[in-house]
Parts: structure tokens; C-alpha cells; sequence
């Protein structure tokens, strides 16, 4: 996400893991928007990054909040900056069902990048 701080920009990250829980998170303060974008571009480079709601991004932290829960393991100490950046509510460990995860997450997907065709060139891509 990338954060307004004044005439400055934060870029703040999370990294989840299925099965592990949340197991990053960060903030960089104090960014131009051309530093932004360089960081931006790394991360694109080895990982896909998707557009998420705050709605998303809580339920995703609270369902992988309850991962780090099962396998008592804390989560990371960069949380609690990232939350107190991103999220104006209070964030507890919560399950949510993965068709209702995938559901919100189509939601704000385009129909045509939705279909048959366009999911198949997606994961043909994928495996590049």
C-alpha cells in the first residue's frame, strides 16, 4: 500500500502465507513517489501484487492472524506499525471461508478478466 505522509509517501507491505500466518510486515517512511515506484517494480519482479480493499486486507490478516494462532507462533513486531497505518479497527483473529475470501476478492475483478479465456491465459502465464 502505498501511504500520503505529509509532501512524503510510506510504502507499506504484508506477506502471508497459507498454513504459516502472517509472517512480514513493514513500513518504509519518507519515499518519493519515483522510489516508490522502484520498489514497487523489485517486488512486481518476484511476486504478483493485487489491488485489495482495507476490507480484504483486515479479513486477510485476521484469518492469517489465526494461523499464527494454531501454530503458536507470534506474528511479526512490523504488525503493529503496518495496522496502526492501514486499518482504523481493532484486528483479531478470525477464520474466513475460502469462498467467501475468493468471493470479495472477484468482487472488484472486471467480468471480462473473469472468463474462461482470460482465467486460462492467466494460468498459462503463471507458469512462466
Amino acid at each position: 500500500m502505498t501511504l500520503k505522509r505529509g509532501r512524503k509517501l510510506a510504502l507499506a507491505s504484508l506477506l502471508v502465507k497459507q498454513g504459516f500466518g502472517v509472517r512480514d510486515a513493514w513500513i518504509r517512511e519518507d519515499l518519493s513517489r519515483r522510489a516508490i515506484d522502484q520498489l514497487l517494480g523489485e517486488i512486481e519482479y518476484y511476486i504478483d501484487g493485487f489491488d485489495a480493499s482495507p476490507e480484504i486486507v483486515q479479513a486477510i490478516v485476521a484469518h492469517r492472524l489465526a494461523d499464527n494462532l494454531d501454530r503458536q507462533a507470534p506474528p511479526p513486531f512490523g504488525l503493529v506499525q503496518f495496522l496502526e497505518a492501514v486499518s482504523p479497527v481493532q484486528i483479531r483473529p478470525d477464520r474466513v471461508s475460502t469462498e467467501t475470501l475468493i468471493a470479495a476478492l472477484l468482487a472488484d475483478v472486471p467480468a471480462e478478466r473473469q472468463s474462461e479465456k482470460a482465467v486460462a491465459a492467466a494460468l498459462a502465464a503463471s507458469k512462466l
